[in-house]
């Protein structure tokens, strides 16, 4: 191997490390950092091996819309295969060597050699997602749950609470198919819960919720849980910028202005916090 194609190789690698950093700097500019990592830290499915990766390596996953990344001999152990022409995404991993210092031992005073690992840099490693392979069915571990205001409120009415990992573009969903009632997680945040048990609330105050995002359901239920947030919450949580820019978005689709599409659903608002709270 020639100095030229190995000096190659190693730009190559350099590029790679860099463009992946580039993916977190991104998530800090513009300002999806909190989101991120309320996620990455939620604790994740037991039996995969992210949940050994670093904090930067999960936020780089979250990144790439999955929940489960692994490189490919991983996921021949487990006898899925990569489909044909997918791409990978890269993590990032320590470059380690050996070094031998000399150091005093402060209780004899006399000198000793020892052998210690240092980072010398980082080196790219191609990981794929599991929306990109087939093979064997996936079983993984349930997440518990930490403890959350008004859960009882859910066990009353017999909604199912589970925890999962990333949903994509979603940190939370409720979805109610006939009288099987389900809430799902991606987060610890209080006001993800509250939210979707305010589209829990709201389904019994108008009987049937539409499917799918429906702009004023959404303002609903997100006024309701920065309320909730404010009267029965325990984390602090600097939010009200999120949930302005949320309702904005709504509020836009409804050709309104957020004061506007607030006033216009805070009818059911109120009737959707009498029913939890009561």
């Amino acid at each position: 191997m020639t100095t030229k194609s190995a000096m190659s190789r190693a730009q190559i690698q350099q590029q790679k490390v860099k463009s992946t950093l580039n993916t977190i700097v991104n998530l800090f500019k513009n300002g999806d950092v909190p989101k991120a990592i309320s996620i990455a830290v939620f604790p994740p499915y037991a039996n995969i091996p992210s949940t050994s990766w670093s904090l930067a390596n999960r936020l780089i996953m979250i990144s790439n819309d999955t929940n489960d990344s692994r490189g490919f001999r991983q996921w021949q152990k487990i006898r899925r295969k990569v489909k044909k022409g997918a791409k990978c995404f890269y993590i990032i991993s320590p470059k380690m060597v050996k070094k031998t210092i000399d150091k005093v031992n402060k209780t004899t005073g006399e000198t000793e050699t020892i052998e210690k690992k240092i980072i010398v840099g980082y080196i790219p490693v191609p990981v794929f997602a599991v929306e990109n392979t087939d093979g064997e069915k996936l079983e993984y571990e349930p997440i518990e749950l930490p403890k959350l205001p008004l859960f009882d409120k859910a066990k009353e009415w017999g909604i199912s609470v589970c925890g999962v990992n990333f949903m994509g573009l979603y940190y939370g969903s409720y979805e109610q198919r006939g009288s099987r009632e389900t809430i799902r997680l991606a987060t610890p945040s209080e006001k993800t819960w509250f939210h979707e048990l305010s589209h829990a609330a709201h389904s019994r105050v108008v009987k049937n919720l539409k499917r799918g995002q429906d702009p004023y359901q959404e303002i609903v239920a997100e006024l309701s849980a920065q309320v909730l947030a404010q009267l029965v919450g325990t984390q602090v949580e600097s939010s009200l910028g999120n949930s302005y820019k949320y309702i904005k978005h709504y509020a836009d689709e409804m050709n309104q202005t957020v004061e506007r599409g607030c006033l216009s659903v805070i009818s059911d608002v109120e009737k959707v916090l009498n029913l939890i709270l009561q």
